[in-house]
Order: structure tokens, then C-alpha cells, then sequence
């Protein structure tokens, strides 16, 4: 079978330090436990970090493949009401349908690829999602039928101008850990304890798996098959 290669370098090295001065931390407190539930809450801190800076980056992965390749654009009202958030809704579901079959419409390399409802997520901000919930899904009969039937992901914003959600196979997104782990320093002078999370990874997206992109601007251009 026709065959595509695509390569994905290691491109984030970042480590987090923090450092507990248990002699300080602990002339604070009149009970252990109090110390401990501390001690806890800033060794934390690295880890909420690190998947904080991983969420910005795959936030500016999206502007990245915009700016590279463009995404498949599908122009559609802004959801506010009762009829043009049920107009979302259909746009949503009939490309979900639309990507069951192989095509090289939605992605960006000459082999075509399909994607099972399953395996797709939908991404969208809360102000969208909210208009949906409350005045897509609230006036229906039959709310089973017009609810997106695979996972959702919520994002607080996107990196492209007036996108309102996207639609792509959970293979969209390359992210995998090269080197991942905790180490610490003791310094027996300050009596403190230096904690070093180090992440290294590929953090990439494979213009290969199909990608739809609602948004108010124009739409793509269908080519004509003949």
C-alpha cells in the first residue's frame, strides 16, 4: 500500500526546580501533619507546571499547523441561539460521518485516511460549549440524537481567529515522552531538599490524520472531482 513517512523530532527540554527548607517549614507548625500536607502541596507544584507548559504547547501546535499546512475549514455561524446552535451541531455530525470514508480532503499528504467515530474528539471553548448545552440540546425532544457522540474536550481559547471548535482523530497530536523523572538535591548546610522534574518530549502533529476546523470565516473550497 501507498505509504507516507513523517518525522517527529525531540523539541522540549524543561525542568522544574523547587526547593523545601524543612528546618523553616517546620517552625511553623505545631503538628506534623500540618507539615507533611505542605511539604506535599509544593513538591506539587513542578507537576502542575509541567502539564500546564504541555497544555500551552499543544494549544500552539494548533496555530503551528494552521500557519504550516491549514486546516480543513467548515464556515459556520457562531452558536447564540436556538436555530444556529442546532446548525453547529449538524455540521459537527455530518463531518464526523463524512470522515468515516477515505479521503485526502482533511488532511495535508496524498494518501487517503479515515478516521472511526471512536477515535475522534471534539475540541471547543466553554462559551461554545455552554450555548450548545443550553439552548441546542435544552429545547429538543430527542436529545440523543443531536448530542456529539464521541469525547469532548474543553479548551479556555484558541490560537487561530474565529475558530469555534475542532474536529480530529485522537492521533492528531504526537506527544511522547523521551525522558521523564524527579530527582533531589540535599544540602545538609541550609537543611533543605532542591526537587528537579525534568521533561524532555516530542511535541508535534501529524498533518496526515484528518482535521476539520469550524469557524466564521470562509470555508475550504471543495476540489471537483470529474
Amino acid at each position: 500500500p501507498d505509504a507516507v513517512v513523517l518525522y517527529h523530532s525531540q523539541n522540549r527540554k524543561d525542568q522544574y526546580p523547587i526547593t523545601v527548607n524543612y528546618d523553616e517549614l517546620r517552625s511553623a507548625f505545631t503538628e506534623e501533619y500540618g507539615l507533611n500536607k505542605l511539604v506535599n502541596g509544593i513538591i506539587e507544584q513542578p507537576y502542575n507546571a509541567d502539564n500546564y507548559d504541555e497544555y500551552r504547547i499543544m494549544l500552539q501546535l494548533l496555530a503551528f499547523y494552521e500557519e504550516n499546512w491549514g486546516f480543513y475549514k467548515e464556515s459556520v455561524a457562531a452558536p447564540t441561539n436556538t436555530e444556529t446552535c442546532q446548525n453547529f451541531l449538524v455540521a459537527v455530525r455530518k463531518y464526523a460521518a463524512k470522515l468515516q470514508f477515505p479521503s485526502t480532503l482533511f488532511n495535508n499528504v496524498n494518501v487517503p485516511v479515515f478516521a472511526k467515530p471512536e477515535e475522534l474528539i471534539f475540541i471547543t471553548t466553554p462559551e461554545i460549549d455552554a450555548q450548545i448545552g443550553v439552548k441546542g440540546y435544552a429545547y429538543m425532544f430527542n436529545v440523543g440524537e443531536a448530542e456529539i457522540p464521541f469525547k469532548k474536550v474543553i479548551v479556555d481559547e484558541f490560537p487561530i481567529p474565529n475558530a469555534l471548535g475542532l474536529l480530529v482523530s485522537r492521533d492528531f497530536f504526537v506527544m511522547s515522552d523521551t525522558f521523564y523523572n524527579m530527582t533531589n538535591f540535599v544540602n545538609p548546610q541550609r537543611v533543605d531538599n532542591t526537587y528537579f522534574l525534568n521533561h524532555w518530549e516530542i511535541c508535534s502533529v501529524s498533518p496526515a490524520i484528518p482535521a476539520i476546523l469550524f469557524t466564521e470565516s470562509a470555508g475550504t473550497v471543495d476540489t471537483v472531482i470529474t
